[in-house]
């Protein structure tokens, strides 16, 4: 039943007029239900990319560790090489291949710092927008940053983290990637996304 605004009589669900004062009816419009669900993202899938990116910080923030400290080592190595007198300590060494081995850590680790910040930010932005392209965004950047890890890495002197610079990034970007296409209660990441 429905009851008039305007009087209190009580009418059928469908009547459009009051049957006592003639008072219209004025239609219900209902509105739209939102479904949150859509427009969040499991628990699980939340919990597994704040794992991911806490990874993408934490290497990010190791290689920077490295990088300062290479940085410090290197601008010593240069001091010592200015201050260079063959007669004197270095008959044997020459302090100018440390400066070469402290600037190549140091380019390497650099590197390998902005490689994986970008690409952080990359995961960051997929997480955020929950969008297909930022999707394809994150595989781009996380690509590119692999390859130009590898090249540095191939290019260094200072070679022996290769395992750490390279493997590290390329094997997050192969979780996301794995993840994204899983399908856990009928529901893939990718799936989800708009």
């Amino acid at each position: 039943m429905r009851y008039c605004t305007k009087c209190g009589e009580q009418n059928p669900d469908e009547a459009k007029f009051c049957s006592k004062c003639g008072n219209q009816f004025m239609e219900e419009t209902k509105s739209p239900s939102v479904n949150v669900a859509s427009t969040q993202l499991p628990k699980y899938i939340n919990v597994t990319m704040g794992i991911l990116t806490a990874l993408y910080v934490f290497m990010t923030i190791v290689w920077l560790t490295f990088a300062i400290e290479s940085y410090k080592s290197y601008q010593g190595a240069l001091r010592n090489a200015n201050e260079y007198h063959p007669e004197e300590y270095y008959k044997h060494i020459n302090p100018w291949n440390y400066v070469a081995d402290t600037s190549a850590r140091f380019d390497t680790t650099l590197c390998y710092t902005i490689v994986v910040f970008v690409t952080m930010l990359a995961l960051g932005l997929l997480w955020h927008k929950k969008t297909k392209w930022a999707f394809y965004t994150y595989i781009i950047v996380a690509i590119i940053s692999a390859i130009v890890a590898v090249a540095v890495a191939l290019s260094s002197k200072w070679s022996s983290t290769f395992a750490l610079g390279v493997l590290y990034p390329l094997g997050l970007m192969l979780i996301v990637i794995i993840f994204s296409f899983i399908k856990i209660k009928g529901q893939s990441l990718y799936g989800m996304l708009k």
